[in-house]
Parts: structure tokens; sequence; C-alpha cells
């Protein structure tokens, strides 16, 4: 794309028809030829690229656009604000980068910014990856202390729940659950609500079904799942049994390797949606004609990579090429792809896979790059 003329205008343009590919490509030429020209944009025009750059499809790009726009600012001592600081951590918490999110932190607190809500939610979504509950309580107690009424956030409690499950806390984790319970109760005058033994937000139950299944109390995840399908049978409705709901449960399953379970799971999952898609049908002008709701991304990650433990090439396809019609390609499907193969010693389409993701800019976790690496020595 060339970029000639009025950078800003070309920029804003982009901007006004929600053409994230058409900022980007402006952005980065600019950056390339005209570098000295951020200094005429206004902190907004910093601000709407890191958003557009959240919703970049390939996490690796946008942690390093981010790079580059922050460097920008700096350059045009333009200093990032609160939303710029929370585009950038959501950017990195794609990536896993802990480290990073951790300095962003730090810098933000250096720069006199009092950090919101949803800042300590990325922290401490970041901080799951540890698997550190010391690290994770005292960043919850920081939080509570500096923004009174932070401890009600249902997303921070969520992301909270399911960290402490990570970290192997789940007493803690069951904890944050009651106490929101205990909460309602007394609101309702200690009057149980008919036909509800679980009252909190479903967010916060999904994390405690995750919470069970990362520390391999799978019945306890799954006595959950089915006692919501129950409570709030409304699938798709807001509060009610949803996609994600369903993702926590296999992401359960996966984890202890109950395939039968998993199974059983993903065939109620799969038909609700093409119950609910067939009752709203694509446009015929819809060049994709994409069903109006398909299982999470992660969810064929889960049925895939329980396959792939049994060696099924075939199935482990289907579900890899279903996934890649109607979402963008990532690590995670062809890692299982890659390891179907391998344990079937199909070296060659194995490292075929390999060559494919590499090729499309995907960056294949240690893991899977000494395994293909061993393949390829292997002479196949």
């Amino acid at each position: 794309m060339r970029v000639g003329g009025n950078t800003t205008w070309t920029l804003h343009e982009a901007f006004r028809s929600h053409d994230r590919k058409a900022a980007w490509q402006t952005w980065l030429e600019l950056r390339k030829k005209r570098r000295s020209l951020t200094r005429v944009f206004q902190h907004d025009d910093f601000s709407q690229i890191l958003q557009f750059t959240v919703a970049h499809t390939i996490p690796e790009k946008a942690a390093r656009y981010s790079s580059f726009v922050l460097q920008d600012m700096r350059r045009a001592k333009r200093l990032p604000d609160l939303r710029d600081y929370r585009a950038i951590m959501s950017i990195q918490l794609r990536v896993g980068d802990v480290r990073k999110i951790t300095q962003l932190f730090q810098e933000l607190v250096e720069q006199g910014l009092e950090p919101d809500v949803k800042i300590y939610t990325i922290l401490l979504a970041s901080y799951s990856k540890t698997k550190n509950k010391n690290l994770l309580w005292t960043t919850w107690e920081q939080m509570v202390e500096r923004l009174p009424g932070s401890e009600v956030d249902m997303d921070a409690r969520s992301v909270m729940v399911e960290a402490l499950g990570r970290a192997g806390d789940v007493s803690g984790a069951e904890m944050l659950v009651e106490d929101i319970e205990r909460a309602l109760r007394r609101r309702n005058g200690g009057v149980k609500e008919e036909g509800r033994t679980l009252l909190a937000d479903i967010q916060l139950y999904e994390a405690m079904i995750r919470a069970y299944g990362v520390t391999g109390q799978l019945q306890a995840a799954m006595r959950n799942f089915r006692t919501l399908v129950v409570e709030r049978p409304d699938f798709g409705k807001r509060g009610a049994v949803g996609l994600n709901t369903f993702d926590a449960v296999l992401e359960a399953c996966a984890v202890n390797d109950d395939f039968e379970s998993a199974l059983e799971f993903w065939n109620s999952l799969v038909d609700r949606c093409k119950e609910i898609s067939t009752a709203h049908p694509p446009l015929d002008s819809a060049p994709k004609k994409r069903p109006y709701m398909l299982p999470r991304p992660t969810s064929y990650d889960y049925m895939m990579s329980l396959y792939a433990a049994r060696g099924d090439v075939e199935r482990v396809r289907a579900l890899f090429d279903e996934k890649r019609a109607w979402y963008q390609p990532d690590v995670a499907m062809f890692r299982h792809l890659i390891n179907v193969h391998l344990r079937k010693e199909q070296m060659k389409e194995a490292v075929g896979v390999y060559d494919e993701m590499v090729g499309m800019g995907l960056m294949p976790d240690v893991d899977t790059v000494e395994a293909v690496m061993r393949a390829k020595r292997s002479g196949w």
C-alpha cells in the first residue's frame, strides 16, 4: 500500500471505515519511510491504532506492532494513558508474556496512573501462568485495598478463581465463590431462590469448573456443569449455560484424559449449536455462510488433543479442517495435528504440517520445535 499525501488523513480514513488492515499498513509504511510524521499525530491516533492491534488475529504480530506504537508514542513525547496500557497488556496476555505485563504495570504506576479493575484483572490472568498462589493473593489484596468494591467485580473474581485453581489452591477458589453466594443469600433475606443452588454469576462457576478440572477433581467439575445445565438450561442466553460453560467442562475432561465424557459433552454442544444456527440461517449474500453459533476455538483444541492422544489421525484432521474453515489458524491446532502424526510415526506428514505452520508466520512452542527437529533427524 502506498502512503502519499496527507498521511494523517489516510490513517483517519482507515479509522473511520474501521479498516484495521489499512490502518496497520499505513502505520507500518509510515514507520519505514517517514517516521518523523508520527510527531504530528494526536494521542487519540496512537490509542486507536493500539485498539485495532488488540483485535489482530495473530498474537505475535499484535505484540510486535504494539511495541512499535509504544516507541512512536514516546518519540512523540505522548505518554500512554490507562486505555493504552490496557490495550498493550491485553495483547501481551495473548502471547503469555508475564514479564512484559509486570513491567508495563510497574511503568504505569511509576507514571502516576492508578490501575483500575481491568488492569488488575489482566495482571491476575497473567499471573495464573506462574501458578504462584502467594503472588496471586498479594495482587488480589492489593487491588481490594486500592480499589474498594473491586472484590465484587465478577470478571476479576472469575479470573482469580480460575488462576487459584491453576495454582493448586482449590480451597481458596471455593472460598471466593462461597463469599459471593453468602452475600447473595443475605441480600435475599436468607430465602433460597426457587430452583437454584448455584446463585452467583455463571462465569464464577465456569471458572470453578476449570479450577476443579486442572486439579484432578473431574467429578466436582462435571457435577457443577450438570447442575448449571439443569438450573440454567436456556442455552446461549445471558446468564445461562453457553459456549464458555461447555468449553470449561471440555477442558476439565481433556486435562484428565476422560475421552468418553468429553465426547458426550462435545456431541451435546454441537447439537445445540446446530439447533440455534438452523433457527438463524446466514444471509444468502454471506460469502462464507458461517453458522450462527459454533463451539469456541479452544473447544476444538480440547477434542483434538484427546483424539491425538489416541492416535486418531482422521478425527484430528477433520476437527482441524472444521476449525480452520471458521477460525483464524493458530498454533494449538497445528500442534495437535503434528502430535498425532508423530504418535503414528508419520514423520513426513508431521514435518509438512510444521512447515506450513511456520510459513504462515505462526511461532511454535519449544516442545513442538524439538519434536519436529527429532523427526527431521530421523530421516523419516
